[in-house]
């Protein structure tokens, strides 16, 4: 199974709080909507790495960060999963562990909300 998770060079995503993100880190606290943005547990999933099963649900999730994540060098990983490992619920995914991933290829931010507009409007269609 193909994900899409917004990751560092260290594999860390943006709710790991790193140092270079706490600004954001904060913000999204702050504004947290477990509507649009649920914790893993309010959306029925356990714990673990977080992502998300289309570029559509990537860009919902985070599209008024893009030029923060980018800016502290976040990117969008492309990875493959065995279909039994991956956790799927209404907003994002979870998997057990980021080793068991495979990366397939990594975007640039940018470019992975322009795919995921493509996306979007190939939906409409």
């Amino acid at each position: 199974m193909i994900i899409y998770r917004v990751e560092d060079e260290n594999t860390d995503g943006p709710y790991m709080g790193h140092p270079a993100y706490f600004n954001f880190h904060r913000r999204v606290t702050v504004h947290c909507n477990m509507d649009t943005h649920p914790t893993p547990s309010v959306d029925h999933l356990p714990n673990g790495y977080c992502g998300f099963v289309s570029l559509t649900q990537f860009y919902d999730w985070f599209k008024g960060d893009i030029k923060t994540l980018a800016k502290q060098g976040f990117q969008l990983a492309v990875l493959e999963l065995d279909d039994l490992s991956v956790n799927i619920g209404q907003h994002q995914v979870t998997f057990p562990t980021r080793d068991a991933a495979h990366l397939v290829r990594t975007y640039s931010l940018r470019y992975a909300c322009d795919l995921a507009r493509e996306e979007m409007e190939n939906d409409r269609s």
